[in-house]
C-alpha cells in the first residue's frame, strides 16, 4: 500500500511525499535483489535463484535498496502519481528518499496557470495601409534585377560585375579552396563587414589575367584552424560577365507575366504590395494584442523544468546546426570566450517570452472553443507536398510523422487564434464567428515537444537562436512534452488516413 501526500510548490510544482509499507517494500527489495543475482553471479545458484541472504551479504543492502529506486518510476511512482491525480507538465524530479519507512519526496512540475482579463473588451487603432509610387518603382525595379542576363565583355571588371574564374586558396600550408570554374560577384564590400574580402582585389581584372593576393581570415572564424590565420589566394580570370537588364516597357510587362502593357503590370504590383502591407499591418496589430493581453494577465506561471527543457532543446538544435555546417559548438564558443552555460542564460528571456505568448495563446484557443480538425491537417499537408515538387515524397513523409502532424497542427491553431486575436481588436467578433470556431473536432491535451529554432552562428558572433513564436503562422516555441505512462500512437502514413490533431489544443508544449 502506498500512503501520498502532496504540498503545492513555487512555480507550478508540487511536492510529492510517497510511503510504501513494510510488507510491499519487502516484497521490492526481494525482487530487487533477484534481479541482481541475474547479472552478478552467485557460487553455487542459477542466475536469479540464490536466496535474498545471500545476495544481499555478496552486494550490500545499499546496491539493492539502490536497485529498487530506480525499478520505481514504473510501478510505485506511476501508482503514486494515480493517487495524488497529477499529471507531470514536465521531467519529475527526485528530491529525497529515506527508508524504514521507504519514502520518497518527489518534485512534480505541473500545468502552467493562465489567468488573463478581459482580453475581449481589447481593441486597438487600425493602421491605414498605403503604397506610393516609389514602392512600386522600388519592386519593378527589383522584377528587373531577377530577370536580368549577364553576358560576357571585353573590359576589365568593375563593381556590379560578376568574373568566372579559376580561384585557389591555401592557408597555413592547407589548400582550403581549389575551383577550376567558379563565379563571384563584384559587389562592393560593406564598410562595417570585417569578413575576407577578394572582390576588392579583383577590381580592374581583365579575361585571362592572374592575380595572387593575400587576406586574413578574422580572429573568430568558427573554423578555429583558420581563425587569425593569413591565405594565399590566387585566381585566374576566364571570363568578365555584366549585368544586362531590361527596360521596363510593355514588352517587359509581357515577358513577366500576363500583362499587355507596363501600366497593367505597374497595377498588379501596387494590389500585391498592398496586400503583403495590409498582412504585415495585422501582423504587427496581433503582435500588439497578445503584448497587451499579457501586461493585463493577473497570472502567467510555468514550471521552471519546462523552461529549462525548452533550453536544453534549443541547446541541442543549435549543437545538430553546427554539426551540418562542419563545426563543433564547444570549438566556436571558445573562440567566442563563452560557455554552453553563458549562451543559454543569454538566451533564457527569449524562451521565457516564447513560452509566455504560446501559454497565453493556449489559454485563448480553449476560452474560444478554437480547435484544428484532422480534414485541415491532411489538406495542408498535401498542399505542402504538392508545393513542394520533387521533393514532394519526402516532405509528405516528414508531415505525416508524428511530430510532423503535431506541428502542422500547432501551426493551423496558432493561425487561427492569431485570426480571433484580429478579430477581436478590430471589433468585428459576433455569435456566427464563434460558432464557427467551435465547430471543429475536439482536440486531445497530449502534447508534442518542439524546439526553439537555433540559427547557426554567423563568423561574428552566436547568434540569439529561437524564432520569434509570434509570426503569423509560425507556431509559438513550445515547452516540454508532458510526462504520460505511454507514448501517443505515430500519425498516419498515408495522405487520407485520419491524421489525429494531437497537441492541435495546446499551444504550450
Amino acid at each position: 500500500m502506498l500512503k501520498v501526500t502532496t504540498e503545492p510548490l513555487e512555480r507550478c510544482e508540487v511536492l510529492m511525499t510517497v510511503e510504501v509499507d513494510e510488507a510491499e517494500t519487502n516484497q521490492l527489495m526481494k525482487a530487487a535483489a533477484q534481479r541482481i543475482s541475474r547479472r552478478v553471479q552467485i557460487p553455487g545458484f542459477r542466475p536469479g535463484k540464490a536466496p535474498y541472504g545471500l545476495i544481499e551479504r555478496r552486494v550490500g543492502q545499499e546496491i539493492i535498496r539502490q536497485e529498487v529506486i530506480e525499478d520505481l518510476g514504473d510501478k510505485v511512482f506511476r501508482e503514486a502519481l494515480k493517487q495524488a491525480d497529477l499529471d507531470p507538465f514536465a521531467a519529475p524530479r527526485l528530491e529525497d528518499v529515506s527508508w524504514q519507512p521507504l519514502t520518497m519526496k518527489v518534485r512534480v512540475p505541473v500545468a502552467p496557470v493562465v489567468e488573463l482579463g478581459d482580453y475581449r473588451a481589447l481593441r486597438l487603432p487600425i493602421p491605414a495601409v498605403e503604397v506610393d509610387e516609389a514602392e512600386v518603382d522600388e519592386a519593378l525595379a527589383k522584377l528587373q534585377d531577377e530577370r536580368s542576363t549577364w553576358k560576357p565583355v571585353d573590359r576589365p571588371a568593375q563593381f556590379g560585375d560578376k568574373v568566372r574564374v579559376a580561384a585557389r586558396v591555401v592557408a597555413r600550408g592547407k589548400t582550403v579552396v581549389d575551383e577550376e570554374n567558379t563565379e563571384i560577384s563584384l559587389d562592393r564590400p560593406d564598410p562595417d563587414d570585417h569578413g575576407v574580402d577578394v572582390v576588392t582585389p579583383l577590381i580592374g581584372a581583365s579575361a585571362d589575367e592572374e592575380r595572387q593576393f593575400v587576406v586574413t581570415y578574422p580572429a573568430d572564424h568558427p573554423a578555429t584552424d583558420l581563425a587569425g590565420a593569413d591565405a594565399t589566394v590566387t585566381v585566374r580570370v576566364h571570363q568578365v560577365l555584366e549585368r544586362e537588364v531590361y527596360p521596363l516597357d510593355d514588352d517587359f510587362a509581357q515577358m513577366v507575366g500576363d500583362f499587355e502593357t507596363l501600366a497593367d503590370l505597374r497595377n498588379s504590383v501596387r494590389a500585391d504590395l498592398l496586400k503583403v502591407k495590409q498582412r504585415q499591418a495585422d501582423q504587427q496589430l496581433v503582435d500588439q494584442a497578445i503584448q497587451e493581453i499579457i501586461a493585463g494577465a493577473s497570472r502567467i506561471e510555468w514550471p521552471l523544468a519546462a523552461e529549462n527543457e525548452a533550453l536544453d532543446r534549443w541547446e541541442q538544435s543549435l549543437d545538430d546546426q553546427m554539426k551540418a555546417n562542419g563545426l563543433l559548438l564547444d570549438d566556436y564558443l571558445r573562440t567566442q570566450q563563452k560557455t554552453r552555460h553563458q549562451i543559454r542564460e543569454e538566451m533564457r528571456p527569449r524562451v521565457q517570452e516564447q513560452l509566455r505568448v504560446s501559454y497565453v495563446l493556449t489559454e485563448i484557443a480553449k476560452r474560444e472553443g478554437i480547435t484544428v480538425a484532422s480534414l485541415e491537417i491532411t489538406d495542408f499537408i498535401e498542399q505542402m507536398a504538392d508545393a513542394a515538387g520533387d521533393r514532394g515524397e519526402q516532405v509528405l513523409r516528414s508531415l505525416l510523422s508524428e511530430s510532423g502532424a503535431r506541428e502542422t497542427a500547432r501551426n493551423i491553431l496558432t493561425a487561427k487564434v492569431r485570426g480571433r486575436l484580429l478579430q477581436i481588436v478590430k471589433g468585428e467578433v459576433d455569435d456566427a464567428s464563434e460558432a464557427e470556431a467551435t465547430s471543429a473536432e475536439p482536440v486531445t491535451e497530449e502534447p508534442a515537444s518542439a524546439l526553439p529554432k537555433a540559427e547557426t552562428p554567423t563568423e561574428d558572433a552566436v547568434a540569439p537562436a529561437a524564432e520569434e513564436a509570434i509570426g503569423e503562422t509560425a507556431a509559438p516555441v513550445t515547452p516540454p512534452k508532458r510526462r504520460k505512462p505511454r507514448v501517443a500512437p505515430a500519425a498516419g502514413n498515408r495522405i487520407r488516413r485520419r491524421v489525429d490533431p494531437g497537441t492541435a489544443g495546446d499551444l504550450r508544449r
